[in-house]
């Protein structure tokens, strides 16, 4: 792909591999998106077509697509993955966004979201249930225990180099 990202020749190549059955060929393409290509796609796509796609995007940026997405078209997007592949995205979303989606996850499916998180490692489990209890729009539910902590005594230059 070139540095200029055209979505409707994308759609054309993707549609073409798909309906050729040599989507595994087209997978470079696919793995190669950002997420904010995605995003400019996944609003063209057909959900089998959505589906087919997530199997090659990877668990990055398909958690920051899962990120984007409106609380219906998340577990409308998420109930055809299978518990690995769904585990394997649900690992590498920010834990907010985690807690949103198990909740929403489990409301529409319990039994599998158990089996889900039986996937999932313990930390990301602590997390997300430690998130789970706050309503998404209360302090709590906003919150992220990610965060950077540097000496008091750094300099600014210090920090950055830090960070970098």
């Amino acid at each position: 792909m070139s540095s200029t990202f055209d979505t409707d020749v994308f759609l054309l190549k993707f549609r073409a591999a798909l309906a050729g059955d040599e989507l595994g060929a087209f997978s470079p393409p696919l793995r190669a998106l950002r997420a904010q290509q995605l995003l400019d796609v996944w609003s063209a796509l057909l959900p089998e077509e959505r589906n087919s796609a997530l199997q090659f995007i990877p668990a990055e940026t398909a958690a920051e697509l899962v990120s984007n997405l409106s609380e219906e078209e998340q577990p409308e997007l998420l109930q055809f993955l299978s518990s690995s592949r769904l585990a394997e995205i649900l690992e590498e979303l920010r834990p907010d966004d985690l807690a949103d989606t198990l909740q929403l996850l489990e409301a529409r499916d319990p039994d599998r979201i158990q089996a889900v998180r039986s996937l999932l490692g313990p930390e990301t489990l602590a997390v997300a249930d430690a998130l789970v209890g706050y309503h998404e729009e209360e302090a709590g539910g906003l919150m992220t225990p990610e965060f950077v902590s540097v000496r008091a005594s750094m300099t600014t230059r210090q920090v950055l180099e830090f960070l970098r």
